[in-house]
């Protein structure tokens, strides 16, 4: 008699993890376009340097010849749509945020090669380019099979993903403090590795880790961006106020908040 045994089933897996973490409920809920209108300045200073920053646009120069044309996918405010612009021979941003879309167009107007089309990723009807590239928001897609496979459709050469998986070791620590849950985000990167795979698509994955600070000009900036981790209630901001005191990460201001963080990036080309 045979023995059974369980079968994974990766998309499934995703789809689970996606729809239960903190960032893909902030999308549902509005969350995350009003962080964008009020925050969109400090993530651009956080995220424009570093070594994540660093190594992805030097990946990106190996993978992709000053004539190709890319789509690129949830670029948000633009951390690698300038350099895209700059380096290939024509670019197309899908974002659905009006708030980036805004910023998008606004400090982008030198760039003439580059189009900024306002939609989702599952609606857009565009041509196939040379290459589509994606970077840090595969988490918006809870139907992880469908959103590759229109990538797959849109493309010439290769698909080139790149995904964080952050430790949020003091997220944890505040958690304990507080006598709160602590935080369980999903590590989508591993996950992706194995959706890749069920699907029998040719890839190669690069890894590096990063220790990074950022700095928010007030506490309510982090209160907004742990909320949902956390499970903060209105009781417990002054406690983290003291929690980030006792941690030593004000600025002499005594308003800024110096909060470092770990993260692993995954890079990840599928060659057509």
């Amino acid at each position: 008699m045979s023995m059974s045994r369980d079968v994974r089933n990766p998309m499934a897996e995703w789809r689970e993890a996606v729809l239960h973490s903190p960032a893909y409920l902030s999308l549902l809920n509005g969350e995350d376009e009003r962080f964008w209108e009020q925050h969109g300045e400090t993530y651009i200073r956080n995220r424009s340097s570093g070594e994540h920053v660093r190594r992805v646009k030097s990946w990106l120069a190996h993978q992709l010849p000053p004539s190709a044309s890319v789509i690129e996918i949830g670029p948000g405010p633009g951390i690698f749509t300038r350099f895209l612009s700059e380096h290939c021979a024509s670019v197309t941003a899908v974002e659905p945020s009006p708030a980036n879309v805004a910023r998008l167009r606004q400090e982008l107007t030198a760039c003439d090669n580059l189009s900024v089309v306002q939609e989702k990723w599952e609606k857009v009807a565009l041509a196939p380019h040379d290459a589509v590239f994606i970077a840090g928001t595969l988490y918006v897609f809870s139907d992880i099979e469908a959103a590759l496979l229109k990538m797959l459709r849109h493309v010439y050469g290769k698909v080139l993903l790149v995904t964080m998986d952050e430790e949020q070791f003091l997220e944890k620590e505040a958690a304990a403090a507080l006598g709160l849950k602590a935080p369980a985000p999903p590590q989508l990167s591993g996950l992706l590795t194995e959706v890749l795979n069920s699907l029998e698509l040719p890839f190669s994955c690069e890894q590096f880790s990063e220790e990074t600070k950022y700095l928010y000009p007030k506490l309510d900036l982090v209160l907004d961006l742990w909320k949902g981790s956390l499970g903060l209630r209105e009781e417990d901001c002054s406690e983290l106020e003291q929690f980030f005191k006792r941690k030593g990460l004000y600025a002499k201001d005594g308003t800024a908040i110096s909060v470092p963080r770990r993260f692993r990036t995954y890079l990840l080309e599928i060659v057509i």
